[in-house]
């Protein structure tokens, strides 16, 4: 039996995290030989694994490569190593190409191809507007004019591509925060091929990734991380939730969230939370970034134009929540809620509809 029991409220001690993971796994069962669990600290942020195998040398070897797949995640994309190819980037020559490793050349393209698809509710290029808000600090608000700053710094002009070199323009600076977590879980899952193809599970910072097991994922109500309001049957793929239930700042009586809009350059509306399904994290964390500063409204006609998208809304009402899901999720979603969206929300997981 494989249980996997995620401590989120490590969650708190992360400092790089701008999104705000509101994920409470439950155990889940698989059958396996020999199972074990590792955990650490990555990026800043918490990250754990559970993994399955044959033996326990096999496991013991996947579960390294795990390990050294974050650790070099980080050395690529973090904010806070200077040493990062990340932070290179941020003080390169503007104009002039930037000679980085074929995985910060992929995830950085791929986090664009996103921002485009998004219309630029998702942008790596948000550094400027992180620390013009101090985002990493005590908060604060930037004046007027810091703020068109920033905004104008944040411009799509800021990284074009000669090749698979990103060149950096003008003030151009890129933050990991929306994009990193799933990018290390992607290079984590996929370099622990080589030792192991069995049941593993990832977590870090609140997004999980899952191969060849099932996991109940309980989907935290955005005020109370405590009481969970769904639960979501998580199979295959990656799991990423966005919302500012703990990551919020007070500055001068003003409350101010950690995800902020890059077309605006303000804090996004904190409206609850969203949970975002993709078949890799990468896609699922950049894409739950995006649902969250457009919104149930705008972010439910994003999702309807893509495909193998899974997204669920949980809204702060005056009547209380409300559930939203793309119909999808169907054979995966079950709450006390009614959800709306789903065929027949009181049966949202009905063992009569199999996951396709």
């Amino acid at each position: 039996m494989l249980t996997l029991l995620l401590n989120l409220a490590l969650l708190a001690l992360s400092p790089t995290s701008l999104q705000d993971p509101i994920l409470l796994p439950t155990p889940a069962e698989t059958a396996t030989a020999i199972s074990i669990t590792r955990e650490g600290m990555v990026m800043g942020t918490p990250w754990s694994l559970t993994l399955a195998a044959e033996s326990r040398p096999t496991a013991l070897a996947a579960s390294e490569i795990v390990f050294l797949a974050l650790a070099a995640s980080e050395l690529r994309l973090s904010n806070w190593n200077e040493d990062s190819e990340l932070s290179r980037w941020n003080r390169s020559i503007p104009g002039e190409p930037f000679a980085c490793s074929p995985s910060f050349s992929h995830e950085l393209r791929r986090a664009d191809t996103w921002r485009r698809i998004t219309s630029g509710a998702f942008s790596p290029l948000t550094e400027p507007l992180v620390r013009a808000w101090d985002l990493r600090g005590s908060g604060r608000v930037p004046s007027a004019r810091e703020l068109a700053q920033a905004l104008d710094a944040c411009s799509p002009a800021g990284l074009t591509w000669m090749e698979d070199q990103p060149i950096r323009s003008g003030a151009a600076l890129i933050a990991s925060g929306g994009f990193g977590k799933g990018a290390a879980l992607d290079a984590a899952l996929n370099l622990s091929v080589a030792e192991h193809s069995g049941p593993i599970s990832i977590n870090l910072g609140g997004q999980v990734i899952v191969r060849a097991c099932t996991e109940t994922v309980g989907i935290a109500h955005p005020q109370n991380r405590a009481q969970a309001i769904a639960y979501w049957r998580l199979d295959s793929g990656s799991l990423a939730t966005s919302g500012n239930s703990e990551r919020s700042k007070e500055v001068n009586d003003q409350k101010i969230g950690h995800i902020l809009d890059p077309r605006t350059g303000q804090p996004a509306l904190d409206f609850g939370s969203v949970t975002v399904w993709c078949d890799n994290a990468l896609d699922a964390d950049c894409l739950s970034t995006a649902m969250f500063v457009l919104g149930p409204d705008k972010g439910m006609q994003l999702a309807a134009s893509l495909k193998n998208v899974r997204v669920l809304f949980i809204e702060n009402t005056a009547d209380g929540l409300r559930l939203r899901a793309t119909p999808n999720c169907q054979p995966y979603l079950t709450s006390a809620h009614p959800i709306h969206g789903l065929l027949d929300p009181q049966e949202a997981h009905n063992p009569s509809h199999p996951a396709k």
